[in-house]
Parts: C-alpha cells; sequence; structure tokens
C-alpha cells in the first residue's frame, strides 16, 4: 500500500477525474453528499445498503429454491450503489494526492463489483441462475477487496476523519496567553500557539476577537492562511468554512465543527481557554483584576453542577444567552449585518426548540407533570409561528422591528419559565449522570434538526421526531444553497 500512495503513475487520471468531480453542478448538494448536516461523511452510511443486500443474496444463493427474492436483492443493491458512489467520489475530489491514488483503487475494485453485479442481475433475469451466482460471487470478491481498501482509507490514511478531534485532549484547562490585542490586524487570521496546538486568531472590526484551532478538521488545513469573510474563515486547501464565533462548519467539505476557544482580555493581553464542556473543572473561574470581553460563543454557567461536562442544563442555558443577545443585536443592526444576525437567530432557535422538544420535554413531564410540559410546548408552537412569519418579513422595515420586539419580550418569558420551572425541577431530581446522558442526546438531535421553523412540528414531541429529520434535510439543503450564493 505504500507503494501505491507514493506513486505517481496513475495522476494523470487523478487529475483528470479530480477536475470532472469538481465540475459537476451539483450546488448544495455537495455538502449533502459529504455528509455535513451530518456531522461525519456521508459514504460510509450509504455503502451498507448495498453491502447488506448483497451479502444477503449470497447467502441465499447457498439455498435452494431463493432465485427471485436473490435476484431481486442484487437488483436493489444495484440501485443503491449509485448515490454511494456519487458521494464517495465527492469526498474523493477533496483528499490529498496519496488518498487519492488508494481511493481510485478503491473505486476501481467497487466499479467492478457493481459490473459483476450488473452482469448476475441481466442473467439472472433471463433465468441463468448458476451464471448469475457465479458473477454475484466474483462481484462480492471485488466489493470485499474495494472495502479492504476503504479501510485503508479511513484508518491508515484518515480519510474523512475530523483532524482535530485531539485538541481537546491537548490543551490544558484554564487560561492561555497569546500576547497583546493591538499587535493583531483587523479581519486578517494570526496563528500563535497553546501548548503544542496551533490556533488561528482574528480580530474583527467590531472589536470581537475569536480563536479558532489552526488545523482544519477536514483534512489539517493551515486557517491561519485562509481568508476572513462574513465573520467566517475558510479553509485554503480544499473551500471549508467555519463561523468565527462558535467554530460550525458552514460549507463542507468538513463535516465537523473547529474547536472554539473562549477569549478574554486582560490589561490589554489576549486570553484563550477552551469552552467548559471541555474542561468543566475550569468553568467561571476568573480574576478580579480581569476586564472580561467573553466572545459570543464563550458563555458559561455554573447553575446546577461544578464538574457538569455535557450537562444538557448547562447547554440550554448557554443557549438561552446566545439567544437573548441575538435578539439585542437584531434589533440593533443595520444593513446587511442585520440579515446575518437574524438569519444565525432564526437557526438557533429553530434548532434549540426542536431539540428541547426531542430531549428535554419527555423528562420534564415525568418530572414537574404533564400539564407544565405542555404548557412550554404551547409556548414553542407559538413562538414558532411568529418566527415563520418574522422570516417572510423585510429586516429592514417597521413591522419586522415592532413584531421582533414582541416576539423578543415573549422568548424571553418562556426561556424563564423553563429555567424556574423545568431546569430547577429536573437539576434537583437527575442526577449528572443522567443529565449528561440527556446532554449527548441533545447535541445529536440538534445535529438533525430544522434549522427553519415548521409550525407542523413545533410543540410536538412526536411531530419532531417524525416530521423533523426530513424537514431538517430540506433546510440544511437550503442554507448551503443559499451560502453559495443562491437565491
Amino acid at each position: 500500500m505504500d507503494r501505491i500512495e507514493n506513486s505517481p503513475r496513475a495522476d494523470w487520471a487523478v487529475v483528470i477525474l479530480r477536475r470532472t468531480v469538481r465540475g459537476l453542478p451539483l450546488g448544495p448538494v455537495r455538502d449533502v453528499l459529504h455528509g455535513r448536516w451530518l456531522g461525519h461523511p456521508l459514504h460510509p452510511l450509504l455503502v451498507q445498503f448495498p453491502i447488506g443486500v448483497w451479502l444477503s443474496a449470497a447467502v441465499l444463493d447457498l439455498l435452494p429454491g431463493h432465485h427471485r427474492a436473490a435476484r431481486v436483492l442484487v437488483g436493489a443493491g444495484l440501485a443503491g450503489a449509485a448515490p454511494a458512489a456519487l458521494s464517495g467520489w465527492a469526498d474523493w475530489a477533496e483528499l490529498r494526492r496519496p488518498q487519492m491514488r488508494v481511493g481510485l483503487l478503491h473505486a476501481a475494485a467497487n466499479i467492478t463489483g457493481v459490473a459483476c453485479y450488473a452482469n448476475s442481475f441481466a442473467a439472472r433475469c433471463r433465468g441463468r441462475h448458476l451464471r448469475g451466482e457465479a458473477w454475484a460471487f466474483c462481484g462480492l470478491a471485488a466489493i470485499g477487496v474495494g472495502g479492504a481498501l476503504g479501510g485503508h482509507l479511513a484508518y491508515r490514511q484518515a480519510a474523512g476523519a475530523n483532524h482535530a478531534e485531539e485538541v481537546p485532549a491537548l490543551v490544558e484547562p484554564g487560561w492561555h496567553d497569546l500576547g497583546e490585542v493591538a499587535d493583531l490586524p483587523e479581519d486578517l487570521p494570526r496563528q500563535r500557539q497553546i501548548g503544542e496546538i496551533p490556533v488561528v486568531i482574528v480580530r474583527l472590526s467590531d472589536g470581537q476577537v475569536h480563536v479558532l484551532s489552526a488545523r482544519c478538521s477536514h483534512m489539517g488545513g493551515p486557517l491561519a492562511e485562509g481568508a476572513v469573510i462574513d465573520s467566517c474563515v475558510r479553509c485554503p486547501w480544499h473551500g471549508s468554512t467555519f463561523r468565527l464565533s462558535d467554530g460550525w462548519n458552514v460549507t463542507g467539505p468538513a463535516t465537523a465543527p473547529q474547536p472554539a476557544f473562549e477569549t478574554r482580555t486582560v490589561e490589554g493581553r489576549l486570553e484563550a481557554r477552551l469552552p467548559s464542556r471541555y474542561h468543566a473543572s475550569e468553568r467561571n473561574r476568573t480574576s478580579p483584576a480581569t476586564t472580561d470581553t467573553t466572545s459570543s460563543s464563550a458563555t458559561t454557567s455554573s447553575r446546577y453542577s461544578a464538574d457538569a461536562e455535557d450537562d444538557i442544563l448547562e447547554q440550554l442555558i448557554q443557549q438561552h444567552e446566545r439567544i437573548r443577545r441575538l435578539l439585542a443585536e437584531t434589533l440593533d443592526a443595520d444593513g446587511d449585518a442585520k440579515q446575518r444576525f437574524f438569519d444565525e437567530l432564526r437557526g438557533l432557535l429553530a434548532v434549540h426548540e426542536a431539540a428541547e422538544e426531542m430531549i428535554l420535554r419527555p423528562v420534564a413531564k415525568r418530572v414537574v407533570g404533564k400539564e407544565e410540559a405542555d404548557a412550554r410546548n404551547e409556548e414553542e408552537s407559538s413562538a414558532n409561528e411568529a418566527l415563520a412569519e418574522l422570516e417572510k418579513l423585510d429586516v429592514h422595515s417597521e413591522e419586522f422591528n415592532a413584531r421582533l420586539i414582541a416576539f423578543q419580550e415573549a422568548v424571553d418569558d418562556h426561556a424563564q419559565h423553563e429555567e424556574r420551572e423545568e431546569f430547577s425541577a429536573i437539576g434537583a431530581r437527575c442526577d449528572i449522570d443522567e443529565r449528561r446522558s440527556m446532554g449527548r442526546r441533545l447535541r445529536m438531535a440538534q445535529r438533525v434538526a430544522p434549522t427553519h421553523p415548521h409550525p407542523a412540528a413545533a410543540g410536538s414531541t412526536a411531530a419532531q421526531w417524525t416530521i423533523g429529520p426530513f424537514a431538517a434535510l430540506m433546510d440544511r439543503a437550503k442554507d448551503a444553497f443559499r451560502s453559495t450564493g443562491g437565491p
């Protein structure tokens, strides 16, 4: 395999195929194929179907009297191979050259397998079952070789892995000095070190300073050499875009966000630390001599536990505080900034409320009673309808501002009810391990929650689980399309 990785013999084919794949007019579908909405590459998930049905067909071929069922399975696998291959090619085109060389061989083995299964299906349709079975076992062998090469890509060459995953393990808890704030240019990334970890620092024109891990989660590209665009930093290698405020991967091919650091200024010097979910023991550890200008992604709270990593209550309180700030920022902003603040507010509210109804509300019904939980669901349903109406308005109109003021009051009142009634009861009745488990499920739910209001699903846990994932898929495709300049 080392010889394949280092051999340039097939690079002419790599160059042509890469240019072809990148030139396909996929638009926002490309991010869908990468799996950005899923949080990890989509390709390994899609290949499970054709491999599974072809293995099942092989078992049936060894048993008498199952020709028809085996033929159906072979045909189903051929149908499922197309989207799996498309997602694989989309990922392949954004790899490094040694990975692309192995990936080309991986694709060749899989194409051979698909061709064998196509011949198998044709033979079975003509009633030549023995020939069809022979072609199928040849196809299974080729797919097995392709799988072994895919394993080498994933586990030896780390294709598709999160290249920023080790950051929390390597950064020591506490605040780390990053130098004078005055030395940082506006809207230009600069690289510094926190221990062994390089970080990228960006000071925006509004004075906010953001710090992210400097190696792109997609392939380890140097974000400090990238461009700052609309409060995001763009990787110079493959174009992944990360929001500076929280590290969220706005566009692919990256499927994982960048670790984002909390920041503060102490006597003119910038300090940064990882958020409390990584180092809970550092939560709220501040100095009396500190002027704290923590960025919006750095809100912390220790209302329920000093050791609350992943605690669902801590996560939701942080989001409440972020929502309150975004409401105020949207009301105060002008020009394009007003639309950007509202878009972020709309996305956060939609995701936050959907995930609450999916994860928190069933527990709240048990802890505080069905009447109280239903009241909160009803408030969220009304808020969702109001948000949907706001989304239709021009953000610069007087009607928008008037409605947003009323909406702000309703949202704040709702958040206070949740914190006073539900959160306090759950904090008292559920231990930290249970709240952490809920917190992890909340993060997963938020990854697949809708990013736009959907009144048909709002206010119902069952509807969020059934309608929500389909709505989320459409929302995230729409967001990806708009981020590329679509209407």
